[in-house]
C-alpha cells in the first residue's frame, strides 16, 4: 500500500540539480556576465548577446525511499484487526505536482513546476520485495528577469528491490535510466527577439539504503536509515535559432552554441520516520511523518561552454562562465497518510518539501493508488 508514496518520493520533485555562478570567466573579446549579458567585439562589430542561460541548467535529484516502515505497521497492527502482509503481486499508479524557485544570483534564477506520475508492479515474497514502473515527469520553468522560458519533458524506467536479512532489519536499492527533450526560449534583448533551443538528454540513477524499523508501541513504529543516492545527466549540446542581430551594427544574430554538458551529484541521506496505525471497520489508517538530513558528497562547479557562429574572418568568439558549488547540507520534511482497505486497495496522499536550503525552495504534493492481490 505505500509504493505509490515510496516511488513518487523517488520520481517528485523536490529534488533539482542546483547551479548558479560566481564570477563569470567571459572569454576573450566579451563583456559582461550571465546575467546582466555579454556584449563581445567582434571583427565584424558588437555581437549584444543578452542574458545567458544553457539547457542543463536545472534537473531533479531523485532519491528512492524503500523503507516499507508503513507494511510493518500493517503487520504491527494486528491486534486492533489487521493482519500479516500476504506474498504476492501489487499493482500501482500515483502522480504528483511541484513547484520550485531558485533565487540564484550570476546564473539567473528560476521558478516553475512539475508533473509527475508513474506506473508499475511489484512482488513481495517471505524475505523481498522487487517492482519495475515507467515514469514521466514535465516541467514548464521561467527565467527570472525576462530571461526567457525552459521545459523538459523526461521519461524513465526503473528497477528497485529489498532484502529482510532478519526481522524489522532491511537492505534497499534502485536503478533508474531516463531520456530528457528538453527546449530553451532565451530572451536577447526583448521577448520579441528569442533565440531557441532544442536538446536531448539522458540520465542514470543508483541509490541504496539500509535500515532498521522498531516497533515501539502497538500498531507504531519508529525507522531509522541511510541512503546513497548517484545521478549522471548527460546534455547534448545543441545550436540555437530565431534570434535577429542586434547593437553595434553586427550582421551576426546572437544564437549561441552549446557544448555538451554532464552533471554528476551523490546525496548522502540519514532519515526517520515515525509511522501509527489506527483501525476503523474496514480501513487501515496510516498516517507518518518524515525528516531527512540530506549532505551533498557531489555536486562541484563547472564550466558551462557556448560560442558565437564564426565571424567574417572566420574566427570563433567562446563564452564561458562558472556556476557554484550547492549547499551542501540541508534538510527534507515529508509526510503521508494512506487508508488501505481490507480488499487489497491503498489510497495514499502525500507531502515533501526541502528545507534550509541556502537558495533552493522545492515542494511536491503526492497522490496515489495501489491494489494488492
Amino acid at each position: 500500500m505505500t509504493l505509490p508514496v515510496r516511488l513518487l518520493i523517488f520520481l517528485g520533485p523536490l529534488l533539482f540539480v542546483p547551479l548558479s555562478a560566481t564570477a563569470p570567466a567571459t572569454a576573450q573579446s566579451c563583456t559582461g556576465s550571465a546575467t546582466t549579458g555579454f556584449n563581445c567585439l567582434r571583427d565584424d562589430g558588437n555581437a549584444a548577446v543578452g542574458t545567458v542561460f544553457s539547457a542543463s541548467e536545472s534537473g531533479a535529484r531523485r532519491n528512492v525511499s524503500l523503507t516499507l516502515i508503513e507494511e510493518l505497521v500493517e503487520e504491527e497492527a494486528a491486534p486492533s484487526g489487521g493482519g500479516d502482509l500476504a506474498d504476492g503481486l501489487e499493482l500501482f499508479a500515483s502522480g504528483g505536482y511541484g513547484w520550485h524557485d531558485y533565487d540564484t544570483k550570476n546564473v539567473l534564477g528560476q521558478d516553475g513546476d512539475r508533473f509527475s506520475g508513474v506506473a508499475g508492479a511489484s512482488y513481495r515474497g517471505d524475505f523481498f520485495l522487487v517492482g519495475l514502473a515507467l515514469d514521466i515527469g514535465l516541467t514548464d520553468a521561467d527565467i527570472a528577469s525576462g530571461g526567457g522560458s525552459r521545459e523538459e519533458d523526461e521519461y524513465g524506467a526503473q528497477v528497485f528491490g529489498t532484502v529482510f536479512p532478519i526481522d524489522n532489519f532491511f537492505i534497499s536499492g534502485g536503478a533508474r535510466i531516463a531520456m530528457l527533450d528538453i527546449d530553451t526560449r532565451r530572451n536577447v534583448t526583448t521577448s520579441s527577439n528569442v533565440a531557441r533551443g532544442a536538446t536531448d538528454g539522458i540520465k542514470y540513477g543508483l541509490t541504496g539504503g539500509v535500515g532498521y524499523n522498531l516497533p515501539i508501541a502497538d500498531a507504531t513504529v519508529v525507522g531509522f536509515s541511510g541512503w546513497l543516492a548517484w545521478e549522471r545527466t548527460e546534455v547534448d549540446g545543441y545550436t540555437e535559432s530565431g534570434a535577429t542581430a542586434v547593437g553595434g551594427g553586427s550582421a551576426d544574430a546572437p544564437n549561441l552554441r552549446f557544448e555538451d554538458d554532464n552533471i554528476n551529484t551523490l546525496d548522502g541521506i540519514l532519515r526517520v520516520e515515525v509511522a501509527h496505525a489506527l483501525r476503523l471497520d474496514s480501513v487501515l489508517i496510516v498516517p507518518s511523518a518524515r525528516f531527512d538530513y540530506v549532505h551533498e558528497f557531489q555536486s562541484d562547479t563547472r564550466t558551462i561552454d557556448a560560442s558565437l557562429p564564426p565571424d567574417v574572418a572566420g574566427d570563433q568568439t567562446f563564452i564561458s562562465y562558472r556556476t557554484n558549488e550547492a549547499d551542501e547540507n540541508y534538510f527534507r520534511l515529508g509526510a503521508s497518510l494512506t487508508a488501505a482497505f481490507d480488499q487489497g486497495t491503498s489510497i495514499t496522499a502525500g507531502y515533501s518539501g526541502d528545507f534550509g536550503h541556502s537558495w533552493r525552495e522545492e515542494h511536491v504534493v503526492l497522490f496515489g493508488l495501489s491494489h494488492r492481490f
